[in-house]
């Protein structure tokens, strides 16, 4: 929004540079002729900051309906902010009378008879115009103006393309935000669900012998296929700063037989070298600093002689990367659980229903069963992780609506200002005799190029932005969940209409202006 009240407020201001210079050229002193210009950038600043204050107020509400929907307290207490009203109020004042004071003081600068020079707005002579002379470019003239347009005029074409790409990058950066959210839950039902997504978790109330009655109940149930069984213990990573140790949920699979084992991501999986084996997650692995055949140090309950637990530090050998992007869960193979002092013992069980049960009737069928004290499809453990996730990401829907309309008014603002400066050109276009749909083909097809030039500077930098936000914001809010950048072709698609489309759109609503265009009065302007 910055760079679009810098972009936009800069062009209305350079606009009046002939009058500024008429006013040198009378002897009015340059600080009264700096008044008037900055006074419209003080205007902008004024409204454009009340505007969004409102507009602020408005998507504070729908944050705060949210808030209520997902957590049903009694009473909810939203005080305004003013701290952080202020400091949007003060940004939004700042930066629009920053954008005036700069082409003022440029227009100031320069010799009155610069500045009073007719056709000021046209393009002057540039590099780019020099080498796009000498360039011969395919069809007709008609066709080679709106390129020639966009390269004479090299800098009005950066400062619209900026400007419309602010408000892209803004736009990428939260759906993207969105994308990589849905690809990271995407991820993590997939892996949970792979092989058999009705298999049901049954955890047992203490450690069993894996040919325990209790286990053997499990595995006899009418409704059950088969069962896979192994164990879930608590288990922390060590770091060598205390405050970024990792806690670990680390489960034991037979990593061999079992139905499901976890996905390894990393085509690096090695052995463990003499030290038992784990697999993490990306994100553990990272905030560890460690890779694949690495050393950590995991600090584990231990079952001691006489049947208690103490906690126990063991080397292990970090033998791959799993697919689960939560860092939270870690896998070992079942054939260590010596490690723990907990040989052939199991407090979990992966129970399959039958080809004519499903996922509720193995869920009711081994609740009740002696040692059971819960029992949970794997799917409906995803589900849980997906509606934790599903209140993060609504607040980001609401964002990308605001977002969204801002960016296609600054498109439309900024298409807008490039069309009325150059009406003096059109108007002597429509002198010569050509007709109106041959004018406004022209204006459609520069601001085209003014608008791919705009929605690769939004992609370039909303990448770069939802990267950012990915390693600082979400790393605090989300910090056991990897979530990889991810734009997808609809959010790159809906960049394309708002930088593209909706530039190119602008000009057809002026259809009727240049019907209807004094074409003696708006040539008589700057004579």
């Amino acid at each position: 929004a910055a760079l679009a009240a810098f972009n936009l407020i800069n062009r209305i201001v350079e606009a009046q540079r002939r009058e500024i210079g008429i006013g040198m050229a009378l002897g009015v002193p340059r600080r009264q002729l700096a008044v008037r210009p900055m006074l419209i950038g003080v205007q902008v600043a004024v409204l454009g900051t009340v505007a969004g204050l409102g507009v602020g107020l408005m998507v504070g509400n729908a944050f705060g309906n949210l808030l209520e929907s997902f957590l049903p307290l009694p009473v909810h207490r939203t005080p305004f902010q003013s701290g952080v009203y202020l400091r949007a109020a003060m940004l939004g004042i700042a930066i629009p009378v920053a954008a005036s004071a700069v082409p003022v003081w440029r227009a100031l600068r320069v010799e009155p008879v610069e500045a009073i020079r007719t056709g000021h707005l046209a393009a002057r002579s540039s590099r780019l115009t020099g080498w796009t002379g000498r360039l011969r470019l395919p069809g007709s003239t008609m066709t080679q103006m709106p390129i020639r347009n966009v390269l004479r005029t090299p800098r009005r074409t950066l400062l619209t393309a900026v400007g419309v790409g602010a408000a892209i990058v803004a736009l990428v950066a939260v759906l993207g935000m969105l994308d990589s959210f849905g690809r990271t839950l995407e991820r993590a039902n997939a892996e949970f669900t792979k092989g058999d997504a009705d298999r049901v978790v049954v955890q047992l109330d203490t450690f069993y012998p894996d040919n325990s009655p209790a286990v053997i109940a499990i595995s006899d149930t009418p409704v059950v296929g088969h069962i896979d069984a192994g164990l879930r213990l608590p288990a922390t990573a060590l770091a060598a700063e205390p405050d970024d140790n990792v806690d670990l949920l680390a489960e034991f699979v037979d990593l061999d037989d079992a139905t499901w084992t976890p996905t390894i991501d990393d085509d690096r999986a090695t052995t463990s070298g003499g030290n038992p084996g784990i697999l993490l997650a990306r994100k553990a692995a990272d905030d560890l600093g460690v890779d694949v055949g690495d050393t950590i140090t995991l600090r584990h309950p231990i079952r001691t002689e006489l049947g208690g637990f103490s906690l126990a530090d063991s080397e292990f050998t970090v033998q791959g990367i799993h697919a689960n992007p939560i860092r939270t869960f870690a896998y070992l193979d079942l054939a260590d659980a010596g490690q723990f002092g907990l040989q052939d013992a199991v407090n979990v069980v992966q129970a399959y229903p039958t080809d004519d049960a499903s996922r509720s009737d193995v869920q009711r069928a081994v609740f009740g069963l002696p040692g059971v004290t819960s029992s949970q499809p794997v799917a409906r453990i995803s589900e849980a992780i997906d509606e934790a996730l599903d209140q993060f990401v609504s607040f980001l829907f609401v964002t990308a609506g605001a977002v969204l309309v801002l960016a296609l008014l600054i498109a439309f603002n900024a298409t807008r200002i490039t069309v009325e400066e150059r009406r003096r050109e059109h108007a002597t276009m429509r002198a010569f005799g050509l007709p109106v749909r041959t004018v406004l083909g022209i204006v459609v097809k520069e601001a085209v190029l003014v608008g791919i030039g705009a929605t690769l500077i939004g992609l370039v930098g909303g990448v770069a932005f939802l990267q950012w936000m990915l390693n600082s914001l979400a790393t605090t809010t989300l910090p056991d969940v990897g979530i990889d950048v991810y734009i997808s072709p609809t959010t790159i698609l809906i960049a394309a209409i708002v930088g593209i489309v909706s530039v190119a759109v602008t000009p057809l609503f002026l259809i009727r202006r240049l019907r209807r265009m004094n074409l003696p009065g708006t040539l008589r302007v700057v004579e």
